[in-house]
């Protein structure tokens, strides 16, 4: 039996993986999964129920990303070494890109983001393949120094993954269903600790304070707000409380689920402002670049950008007060745009299967 090693490094990897390796497994393969000790990483590994072999840490700055980055890359050489697969498998790994082609094993990319130009320096040019949205031009790849004939692209974002194959039947469930909650609106701040970032604080939360502050002191109603907190920073989060009803979880949790029942989602176009998209729920977000999945979206009129408080606070009040009714209509819309997009699983799947049996 052919072995392929997936490395998973966030929580988004592990839900696009999770499909993905169970597709694999289907198709005669071995799957050995891989990960570091992210706390995020591990709790999302234990609710999908993947077992990884955890190995080296996440650094939350440049000194440990490059001390973490360099033990982990011998560790994972050895681990090549003693499985021999016949590829390795990531979303970007540059330890798993440097140990796999170091020891002569193809490494295979999926990814949607090009704004990660550390990652992509370090992994895109020791790749054999890449797979991404066809929303993203090829040229955006290229320039990390791989060839346009080694991109397969899929007609859809990486969120359909996991949207399709697992939640699918939920989200028409849940339109039918017609309720959702009032004054709900959960939160994600950036990965601000990230290569591409690097901040002490999430910036998009200072801009969420003053919004909601408004939204109170002119409704006075509390918006129920869930903050799905990074790094284990939730205390940051209190003082908001005197203006909503808060709850920060401590652990992972369902974040489709959570979605399906909330009126607006408010991030920094990461993987939830596309989960929220998909499901037609109010998705905001407050980064001031747009990448390609952001503009994708805003062309469908699924995302909404905002850049100040008081742009915020329109886009939060425009859907507070929304009838169930057109709240539906909205939600079908979005699901219309998710069932006709390509499922890049299968897209993944089929070209491993051929080029490897």
């Amino acid at each position: 039996m052919q072995k392929i090693v997936v490395d998973i490094l966030t929580p988004k990897q592990a839900r696009f993986f999770y499909v993905v390796g169970k597709k694999l497994e289907k198709n005669g393969f071995q799957v050995f999964y891989t990960t570091r000790n992210y706390s995020e990483v591990i709790n999302m590994l234990k609710i999908i129920k993947i077992k990884a072999k955890s190995i080296g840490e996440f650094g939350e700055n440049k000194l440990k990303k490059a001390i973490f980055s360099s033990e982990r890359q011998l560790k994972y050489i050895l681990f090549l070494n003693k499985i021999k697969p016949e590829l390795v498998l990531s979303f970007g790994s540059p330890e798993a890109a440097r140990a796999s082609f170091g020891l002569g094993i193809p490494h295979i990319m999926a990814n949607d983001s090009p704004h990660s130009r550390f990652v992509m320096k370090l992994t895109l040019p020791l790749s054999e393949h890449l797979f991404s949205p066809k929303c993203i031009p090829k040229s955006e790849w290229e320039q990390f120094g791989i060839s346009s004939s080694k991109i397969t692209n899929y007609n859809a974002i990486d969120q359909v993954v996991w949207l399709k194959n697992i939640y699918f039947n939920k989200i028409k469930e849940s339109i039918e269903k017609g309720k959702f909650d009032d004054f709900s609106l959960v939160y994600r701040p950036e990965e601000f600790m990230a290569s591409y970032i690097e901040s002490s604080i999430p910036q998009s939360f200072l801009i969420l304070k003053k919004a909601i502050k408004k939204f109170y002191e002119k409704n006075k109603i509390k918006i129920n707000l869930t903050i799905l907190a990074r790094y284990s920073m939730s205390s940051f989060y209190k003082p908001i409380g005197k203006y909503v009803n808060l709850k920060v979880p401590n652990s992972s949790v369902d974040g489709i689920q959570l979605l399906l029942n909330s009126r607006v989602f408010v991030g920094f176009g990461g993987t939830m402002n596309g989960e929220a998209a998909l499901l037609g729920v109010r998705s905001i977000t407050l980064s001031k670049e747009s990448n390609f999945v952001e503009k994708f979206l805003i062309k469908k009129k699924l995302l909404n950008k905002a850049q100040s408080p008081s742009e915020l606070l329109k886009l939060i009040e425009d859907e507070m007060f929304l009838s169930s009714r057109e709240i539906r209509k909205k939600r079908k819309y979005a699901l219309k745009i998710l069932t006709h997009m390509e499922d890049p699983s299968e897209v993944i799947v089929s070209h491993l299967h051929k080029i490897l049996l």
